[in-house]
């Protein structure tokens, strides 16, 4: 059963779907991809909305394909697609069996929607069983659309990581799908995916046809204050610092999965210590029971996913994996750590872009599971490090590189927030980098010095000085507003040379409104949001800005 109370955030998401499922009530039809990578929340989007939409004359259809498919599955899925057509149906009328067989829901949906059934008969009576041909899944596809025409109920049909489709080795396997999607005016299609990239591939080039008629939700982790919200309520009534919490956030990188497994452990380890507030001892007793014992809930999850992994790769693949959680994450540091070529580097980290291991952003590679990362680093590599095979002494060693990540990440976080932007901008060193769309080379900087802009909305900031040309950067805390950006825009000129072009930067410790964007790229100037300023600070391995 879904639990409703557990569900955390996404409100934004929710209300646009939720908004979709009404239009597609009064005959509007927008189909809808949510993407993500693994464990982010999107199947519990999905389920959340289609178990507490309240709008009539809607039939949900969820098909979970998760597993990657192979034969004989293509009929073993084919087979559940109808079953689950008539099992939703007839749940839908108040008739419920107790059994899901075929047969029997065929025989009791009969009497309301004989095309239905008729059409599923002759599909099941044609269908081979050790394969799905064409012909069989364009059948299979029409079922939902004279659905329709017999009971006039839209239908939203949900593949879980549709991009597994592929494994039914049907040829055009979208295209065709696409074809339907098209004629199905009153059948909505949800589609979800772990693996972005290669779902905006399919969304682009395979069903290229239908790219106006899909709208793409990203699912990112949760952002600072969400993250704040779920810890609270994990917790229950007991207390947390606030030192604690940033850090469990910047450890995860807010991943809703990772946040709800350590928060409910340290729940449990807070009840087991008869302890109201949550100690620095308890909390690095409690990852050390999660991430380092051979036992624990997320050690056993990364391991699995690394003996995956060297079954499928090359051991120099798994290699590069370890240097980039490591902070080798340039091309150029990991030539010059393996003594490789570029070009052979990148054939290999190309490898872990497609098994959506990493992302790379421009001059960078990142791993895409950020506490996988840290697993990698913290556990992985200390235990091949150690010469002590004691357990004991490794995981003293584990317990001290923690306390000192906390201890620096603490004192780190007094700084002001001008000046830790400052000594990130001293690490910059001609990397391209991609924000959003834009590709933009961080320059290395000659002299960075202290700007009083002294303005209403940005007070103060930064110039850096580089033989190109100056950055001028105003600092905005809180949301990046059009007003703002008026402002910056007529103060930054009492700091441009007239012989040095400079590039003008904003940098919001919030969002940045549509407005203010609009306006900014009008007039060249750069915003990075928190969200960006932390995407560039876990490229340079520095610990992210939490508020």
């Amino acid at each position: 059963m879904f639990i409703k109370e557990q569900f955390i955030g996404r409100s934004s998401i929710i209300k646009l779907i939720n908004k979709r499922l009404c239009d597609l009530s009064e005959g509007y039809r927008q189909n809808i991809a949510l993407l993500g990578n693994e464990l982010t929340g999107k199947t519990w989007i999905i389920r959340y909305i289609l178990d507490s939409f309240s709008g009539h004359n809607i039939l949900p259809l969820y098909f979970d394909l998760s597993q990657h498919l192979s034969q004989p599955q293509p009929y073993i899925f084919t087979h559940r697609f109808l079953t689950t057509v008539l099992f939703s149906y007839l749940k839908s009328m108040g008739r419920l069996l107790p059994k899901e067989n075929l047969a029997r829901l065929i025989e009791e949906a009969h009497p309301f929607i004989p095309l239905t059934t008729a059409k599923i008969k002759e599909i099941t009576a044609n269908l081979k069983k050790d394969k799905i041909d064409i012909a069989a899944f364009r059948e299979m596809l029409s079922v939902p659309e004279i659905l329709y025409q017999e009971t006039k109920l839209n239908i939203v049909i949900v593949f879980d990581e549709f991009q597994n489709l592929e494994s039914f080795k049907i040829r055009n396997v979208f295209e065709e799908l696409g074809k339907k999607i098209m004629m199905q005016k009153h059948t909505m299609y949800v589609f979800s995916s772990s693996y972005p990239s290669r779902a905006k591939k399919i969304i682009h080039d395979e069903l290229s046809l239908l790219f106006g008629s899909f709208e793409i939700l990203t699912v990112n982790s949760f952002n600072n204050k969400t993250s704040h919200a779920l810890i609270k309520n994990r917790l229950k009534n007991k207390n947390i610092p606030d030192d604690i919490a940033r850090f469990l956030i910047n450890f995860t990188g807010g991943h809703p999965f990772y946040l709800d497994k350590i928060t409910q452990h340290l729940y449990q380890n807070l009840v087991l210590f008869n302890s109201e507030t949550l100690t620095p001892f308890i909390f690095i007793y409690s990852l050390e029971e999660l991430l380092f014992n051979k036992w624990g809930t997320l050690h056993m999850r990364f391991q699995n996913y690394l003996s995956l992994l060297h079954a499928r790769q090359k051991s120099e693949i798994f290699t590069l994996l370890l240097l980039i959680a490591q902070g080798k994450n340039r091309i150029k540091d990991l030539s010059n750590s393996l003594h490789k070529t570029h070009q052979d580097i990148n054939q290999k980290l190309s490898r872990l872009i497609e098994a959506n291991l990493l992302t790379r952003c421009g001059s960078f590679y990142s791993i895409n599971d950020r506490l996988f990362g840290f697993w990698l680093n913290f556990v992985y590599a200390e235990k091949l490090s150690n010469l002590s095979q004691n357990y004991e002494d490794q995981v003293i060693a584990f317990r001290k590189k923690i306390e000192q990540s906390f201890l620096d990440f603490i004192e780190i976080s007094k700084q002001d927030i001008s000046q830790r932007l400052q000594e990130l901008f001293t690490c910059f060193s001609n990397d391209a980098i991609k924000i959003e769309r834009n590709i933009t080379t961080l320059a290395r900087f000659k002299e960075i010095k202290p700007l009083i802009i002294g303005g209403k909305y940005i007070t103060d900031g930064f110039l850096c000085a580089c033989d190109d040309h100056d950055w001028i950067v105003g600092l905005k805390r809180g949301d990046i507003t059009e007003e703002s950006v008026r402002e910056f825009m007529e103060k930054s000129k009492e700091f441009q040379k007239k012989d040095n072009a400079a590039k003008r930067i904003i940098i919001g410790l919030e969002e940045t409104e549509l407005n203010a964007r609009l306006l900014a790229k009008q007039t060249k100037i750069l915003t990075w949001d928190k969200y960006n300023i932390n995407f560039i600070l876990d490229l340079y391995g520095k610990p992210r800005i939490i508020t």
